[in-house]
């Protein structure tokens, strides 16, 4: 009977530099983390495919899939949280947009009843003494009038 090839091949036992790469690799973890995605690319680092249960055997490679899983869940939570915040920020910067824009016109309508003021007072003889001329003093003493 002719033996049949093996077509799984397996992957290689894990050496002690193979679990620092895949414990560096849960470190620096960014964004959704499952064993999938993982795998995928643990497999571009290490070159071989292994499995889920290959890695919980490594105790070394379980406490770092624990530890990096808690802080993806953070780091979703704080995600969310940033979220929020940019929405909120945003509205705050239309808010302001919106009142920039509304006070530039006030500002132009002013400026526009300044000249008119001016063309006015010049037309009339006022000099530029008089307009600059110093209010006179409040009298703060009783409104009575009697």
């Amino acid at each position: 009977m002719p033996k049949v090839k093996n077509t799984i091949a397996s992957a290689p036992r894990l050496r002690d530099q193979d679990i620092a790469k895949a414990v560096d690799l849960l470190d620096t973890w960014k964004g959704k983390l499952t064993w999938d995605l993982y795998l995928v690319e643990l497999e571009k680092v290490l070159g071989h495919r292994y499995t889920k249960v290959a890695m919980l055997n490594r105790s070394r490679i379980a406490d770092a899939w624990s530890q990096a899983k808690g802080r993806t869940r953070e780091s979703v939570a704080e995600a969310r949280h940033g979220e929020v915040l940019l929405s909120k920020t945003i509205d705050q910067i239309e808010g302001l947009r919106q009142k920039t824009a509304r006070l530039e016109m006030e500002n132009g309508k002013l400026l526009e009843q300044f000249l008119r003021w001016s063309y006015n007072a010049y037309r009339l003889g006022v000099t530029i003494d008089q307009l600059d001329a110093s209010l006179p003093p409040i009298d703060r003493g009783s409104t009575r009038t009697s």
